[in-house]
Parts: structure tokens; sequence; C-alpha cells
């Protein structure tokens, strides 16, 4: 019975977590012919601290850092190549392996890097023991985080996983945003009928796309007022928390409210940057006309300021300094996008699946659907107002 129960343990151990081909990462390639300074710059692009080294297509060894150390005082005129400085490595480890198995490996031939081979014998990519440590954790972070605030708190997801607040907070992003506009619309129609009753009337006109008189400031003042409401939002506050929580994991830091707390408010991918783009080309086009060099010089400039004007306007207005609350949420999404993700490696993912997983969808349908009943009620009442 205890020998049954510590092969069992064995079995289970070495079938946790996920096949390693998933893990593998991609580092660049070089040829034994190939002279040393390619060696060089693929190191310093190496995530590994190795780069596999391949002869007619076929993985022959890796090259370390270590490698390198007496090649100053080797090289007497002749130029060296990297199969002169390699290290030959004769086995790999097979994609569909474990986690564990590879472990084994690493741990009896005291390697830090494996290279990990098809069923074919073709290289596929570079293994670590971070890697592998990371896998029978479960903690493999997803390469590359998207999310979004909601009033529910803070969503992310990888495409194929999600974690925190489900289809309900994205379709409850959409409405928030919906009365946000409406909002701004309302305010911006009070104060301008207490000046001028006719230009209220333009106005309304003017947000609502009919034709009528014109109102060249009635976007720019309805997107103020707009700015002003999302700040004072509960939304720029977990919008700052999935910043802060995505700039954590992508520099492999501890989720913890202190380390989470000091990251960055402003994300380079947040999608603020392209409201900055469209919103500056536009402009720019209004006010310098249509013609086609006006367009391509508005595109251009919106482009190259994207990251700074864009950064600048998540600072001052579509963020704000989370509290604990905003947070904790972020955490909790990310932990729990980490196990989901953990459990989808290696599997498929369709294109339907990654799109609605990036919650455009449910968002737009958050926006649409109180404009529909909106209207249906105003047409209803027969009320004079344009929608």
């Amino acid at each position: 019975m205890g020998s049954e129960g510590a092969g069992g343990t064995t079995l289970q151990q070495e079938s946790c977590g996920p096949p390693i081909g998933v893990l593998a990462r991609h580092c660049p390639a070089v040829s034994v012919r190939d002279p040393l300074a390619v060696a060089l710059s693929a190191l310093r692009r190496s995530t590994c601290g190795a780069i596999p080294v391949l002869s007619e297509g076929r993985f022959v060894g890796l090259v370390r850092e270590a490698d390198l150390r007496q090649t100053r005082a080797d090289a007497s005129g002749t130029p060296l190549l990297i199969g002169d400085v390699m290290q030959a490595v004769v086995a790999g480890i097979p994609g569909h392996a474990p986690p564990h198995t590879a472990l084994q490996i690493m741990d009896s031939c005291a390697a830090d890097v494996l290279p990990v081979l098809d069923l074919s014998g073709t290289y596929r990519g570079l293994l670590t023991r971070s890697d592998v440590l990371e896998a029978l954790s479960g903690a493999v972070t997803p390469d590359r985080i998207g999310g979004m605030a909601t009033p529910l708190g803070v969503y992310l997801t990888s495409g194929a996983a999600r974690g925190g607040p489900g289809d309900l907070g994205l379709f409850l992003t959409g409405v928030a945003l919906f009365a946000c506009v409406a909002m701004a619309t309302a305010v911006v129609f009070a104060l301008t009928w207490f000046i001028s009753p006719s230009r209220a009337v333009d106005l309304v006109y003017a947000v609502a796309g009919l034709p009528g008189a014109p109102v060249p400031w009635a976007w720019a003042a309805v997107a103020a007022v707009l700015g002003l409401l999302f700040r004072a939002s509960p939304l720029a506050a977990y919008h700052a928390a999935e910043h802060q929580v995505v700039n954590a994991m992508e520099r492999g830091l501890a989720l913890t409210p202190e380390r989470v707390s000091q990251m960055p408010r402003v994300h380079p991918r947040c999608g603020t940057n392209l409201v900055v783009v469209g919103v500056a080309a536009a402009t720019i086009v209004t006010v310098m006309g249509g013609d086609v060099q006006y367009v391509a010089m508005a595109v251009i400039i919106a482009l190259f300021l994207r990251f700074t004007l864009g950064g600048l306007v998540q600072y001052l207005i579509t963020t704000k300094p989370p509290g604990p609350a905003e947070i904790e949420s972020g955490i909790r999404a990310a932990e729990q996008l980490v196990q989901r993700h953990q459990a989808t490696l290696g599997r498929p993912v369709g294109l339907f699946r990654r799109v609605w997983s990036m919650g455009m969808i449910q968002v737009a349908l958050g926006l649409t659907a109180p404009a529909w009943i909106v209207s249906r009620i105003v047409g209803y009442l027969n009320l004079p107002i344009p929608l």
C-alpha cells in the first residue's frame, strides 16, 4: 500500500502543470558558422541567458555568457565562429513532457536551460529553470495582458482566460459611459440654456448629429465635462488599479498592495492612447480643413504624440489614485487570471473567444442598450427631443 501511494504521488507530480512546449521561449537562434559578433548581439536580446546554435537547421548546442569569458584571450587574430565557443548539447527535452520531468533532467545534469524539441527533433525553444518552477507553482503569468475598469471592479484578460467581473461588469461599463455622456450633455445644455436658449437648441442638434446651426464648441464642451465626470467616478480609480496591477505583473513583482500601489497609473497599451489619436486627428482636420495633406499630417502628428499626450490624458483624466478597495480588486482579478491562464495553457483559442474576451462587444452593448431604451420612451411619449 505504501508503494502504491508513492507511485501515485510521483505520477501526480509528473502529470501536473502544462506541457513544457507551451512554456518554451523563442530565443533567437544562430548558426555554428556565424561570427561571434552575431552571438553577442543575440545574447543581448535573449531572455534565457543563452542562445541556441543550429547546424543545417538542427539543434547542436548552446552559447552562454560564461562561454565567452576567454574569447578575447583566445582570439589571436583569426575571427572566432560560434561553433568554436559553443557547448555541445546532444539531447533536448520533448515539448509534451510535464514540468516535473524537466526539473528532474535539469537537476541531473546541473543545467538551468534546456532545449525543447518536437517529436522529429526540431528545435522549438528554450526552457529555463524559472519557467519550470513557475509552472509547478501554478503561477504562469500571461505574456500579454489586457484589461478594463468596470463598476464592479478590475477586469483582466489574456485572450484565453479572464479574471475579475464577467460579462455583466463589462456591460455595466457601457451603461456607465452612456450615463456619463448623457450627464455631460445635460450639464452643457443647461449652462448654454442659461446663457442663450437658442444656442442650447443648436447644441442638442449638433450633439445628436442632426442638421442645424453649426456649433463648433459643442463636442469640445461635452468632452471637457465628460472628462471631469469620468475622473470623479469610481471607474477612474479602478482604471488606475488595472494599470498598476498589469505593470506589476509585467515586471514580475509580487502582487501585494504595497507593491501594486507603487506602480505607475499610466500604461502604454491603454485604449486612451487610441482615443487621443482619433480626437487629435479629428481636431486638426476640423481646424485646418479636410484636404488629403491635412488628413495625413493630422494622423502623423497624432500617432507621434499618442504616448506623450495619451499618457498625460491617462494621468490627469482617465485615472485617479486608487484606494485599498480598488487595489485589492485588481489583485483578485490578477490572481484569478493567472490561475485560469494556467488551466488553458496549450489549448487552442478561437478568434471569437479572443474578441469576446477583449470586452469591447459587451461595452458596446451596454452603451447602445440605454440609448435604445431612451429613444423608445421618447418616441412613445412623442417628445420633441432629437435622438
